[in-house]
Protein backbone atom coordinates (compact mmCIF):
# COMPACT_ATOMS: atom_id res chain seq x y z
CA UNK A 1 0.00 0.00 0.00
CA UNK A 2 2.84 2.01 0.85
CA UNK A 3 4.47 2.26 -2.61
CA UNK A 4 0.98 2.34 -4.22
CA UNK A 5 0.37 5.54 -2.65
CA UNK A 6 4.20 6.82 -2.62
CA UNK A 7 4.48 6.19 -6.48
CA UNK A 8 1.22 8.10 -6.96
CA UNK A 9 2.78 10.99 -5.74
CA UNK A 10 4.53 12.58 -8.82
CA UNK A 11 1.13 12.62 -10.65
CA UNK A 12 -0.09 16.06 -8.44
CA UNK A 13 2.30 17.61 -9.97
CA UNK A 14 0.34 17.82 -13.35
CA UNK A 15 -2.45 19.50 -11.30
CA UNK A 16 -0.32 21.30 -8.67
CA UNK A 17 -1.86 24.79 -10.13
CA UNK A 18 -5.57 23.52 -9.69
CA UNK A 19 -4.76 22.31 -6.10
CA UNK A 20 -3.29 25.49 -5.24
CA UNK A 21 -6.08 27.62 -6.65
CA UNK A 22 -8.79 24.98 -4.77
CA UNK A 23 -6.56 25.47 -1.78
CA UNK A 24 -6.63 29.41 -1.54
CA UNK A 25 -10.33 29.50 -2.36
CA UNK A 26 -11.16 26.89 0.90
CA UNK A 27 -8.81 29.26 2.99
CA UNK A 28 -10.29 32.42 1.66
CA UNK A 29 -14.37 31.00 1.95
CA UNK A 30 -15.54 34.64 1.68
CA UNK A 31 -15.18 36.01 5.07
CA UNK A 32 -16.80 33.33 6.54
CA UNK A 33 -14.92 32.27 9.62
CA UNK A 34 -15.85 29.97 12.71
CA UNK A 35 -14.23 30.82 16.19
CA UNK A 36 -12.98 27.80 18.29
CA UNK A 37 -12.47 28.25 22.13
CA UNK A 38 -9.99 25.60 24.17
CA UNK A 39 -10.77 26.29 27.56
CA UNK A 40 -7.73 24.28 28.93
CA UNK A 41 -5.53 26.41 26.97
CA UNK A 42 -7.28 29.64 27.20
CA UNK A 43 -6.73 29.73 23.77
CA UNK A 44 -9.14 31.25 20.62
CA UNK A 45 -8.24 30.58 16.84
CA UNK A 46 -10.32 31.08 14.18
CA UNK A 47 -10.72 28.81 11.07
CA UNK A 48 -12.16 29.07 7.64
CA UNK A 49 -15.92 27.71 7.95
CA UNK A 50 -15.13 25.13 5.45
CA UNK A 51 -12.53 24.04 7.54
CA UNK A 52 -14.12 21.91 10.14
CA UNK A 53 -16.66 20.35 7.26
CA UNK A 54 -13.54 18.97 5.34
CA UNK A 55 -12.04 17.60 8.49
CA UNK A 56 -15.18 16.16 9.59
CA UNK A 57 -15.69 14.46 5.70
CA UNK A 58 -12.24 13.45 6.18
CA UNK A 59 -12.50 11.97 9.33
CA UNK A 60 -15.47 9.84 8.30
CA UNK A 61 -13.88 8.63 5.02
CA UNK A 62 -11.23 7.38 6.82
CA UNK A 63 -13.42 5.27 9.03
CA UNK A 64 -15.62 4.09 6.63
CA UNK A 65 -12.19 2.58 4.50
CA UNK A 66 -10.71 1.05 7.46
CA UNK A 67 -14.25 -0.55 8.06
CA UNK A 68 -14.76 -1.61 4.84
CA UNK A 69 -11.09 -3.03 4.32
CA UNK A 70 -12.09 -4.81 8.10
CA UNK A 71 -15.05 -6.06 6.58
CA UNK A 72 -13.22 -7.37 3.33
CA UNK A 73 -11.34 -10.08 5.39
CA UNK A 74 -14.37 -11.51 7.69
CA UNK A 75 -17.19 -11.90 4.68
CA UNK A 76 -17.77 -12.49 1.11
CA UNK A 77 -16.67 -10.58 -1.75
CA UNK A 78 -20.56 -9.74 -2.57
CA UNK A 79 -21.80 -9.38 1.32
CA UNK A 80 -19.09 -6.60 1.01
CA UNK A 81 -20.52 -4.80 -2.43
CA UNK A 82 -24.16 -5.70 -1.24
CA UNK A 83 -23.38 -3.46 2.05
CA UNK A 84 -21.76 -1.03 -0.32
CA UNK A 85 -24.64 -0.33 -2.19
CA UNK A 86 -26.98 -0.07 1.02
CA UNK A 87 -24.22 2.73 2.03
CA UNK A 88 -24.34 4.70 -1.12
CA UNK A 89 -28.12 4.51 -1.10
CA UNK A 90 -28.70 5.57 1.89
CA UNK A 91 -26.36 8.34 1.05
CA UNK A 92 -28.59 9.15 -1.72
CA UNK A 93 -31.58 9.77 0.01
CA UNK A 94 -30.06 11.46 3.00
CA UNK A 95 -28.18 13.82 -0.07
CA UNK A 96 -31.60 14.20 -1.90
CA UNK A 97 -33.37 14.81 1.78
CA UNK A 98 -31.26 17.25 3.37
CA UNK A 99 -30.20 19.17 0.36
CA UNK A 100 -33.50 20.61 -1.88
CA UNK A 101 -34.14 17.79 -3.92
CA UNK A 102 -37.00 19.69 -5.14
CA UNK A 103 -36.36 18.65 -8.59
CA UNK A 104 -35.62 15.37 -8.44
CA UNK A 105 -37.72 11.94 -9.51
CA UNK A 106 -39.61 11.18 -6.44
CA UNK A 107 -40.74 8.30 -7.41
CA UNK A 108 -37.53 7.08 -9.27
CA UNK A 109 -35.50 7.56 -6.33
CA UNK A 110 -37.98 5.67 -3.80
CA UNK A 111 -38.24 2.93 -6.16
CA UNK A 112 -34.52 2.43 -6.52
CA UNK A 113 -33.79 2.37 -2.78
CA UNK A 114 -36.79 0.27 -2.50
CA UNK A 115 -35.13 -2.52 -4.65
CA UNK A 116 -31.29 -1.57 -3.00
CA UNK A 117 -32.54 -2.69 0.00
CA UNK A 118 -35.25 -5.82 -0.99
CA UNK A 119 -31.69 -7.18 -2.92
CA UNK A 120 -29.90 -6.74 -0.03
CA UNK A 121 -32.54 -7.89 2.41
CA UNK A 122 -32.99 -11.02 -0.29
CA UNK A 123 -29.70 -12.35 -0.71
CA UNK A 124 -28.86 -12.07 3.31
CA UNK A 125 -32.22 -14.79 3.81
CA UNK A 126 -31.06 -16.62 1.34
CA UNK A 127 -27.52 -16.69 2.08
CA UNK A 128 -28.55 -17.69 5.57
CA UNK A 129 -30.92 -20.11 4.47
CA UNK A 130 -28.38 -21.40 2.24
CA UNK A 131 -25.78 -21.92 4.91
CA UNK A 132 -28.47 -23.57 7.59
CA UNK A 133 -29.30 -26.00 4.85
CA UNK A 134 -25.34 -27.15 4.50
CA UNK A 135 -24.81 -27.40 8.18
CA UNK A 136 -28.09 -30.09 8.07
Amino acid sequence: MFYLHFLALPMFLFVRHDLRAQAEALFSSHGRTATFYIPLAGAQFTLPAVLPALLANTLTQLLCVAGVNRLTTRVPALTVTLVLVVRKAVSLVLSVLLFDGSDVAWGMLWSGAFLVFAGTVGYTVSEKAWKKGKKE
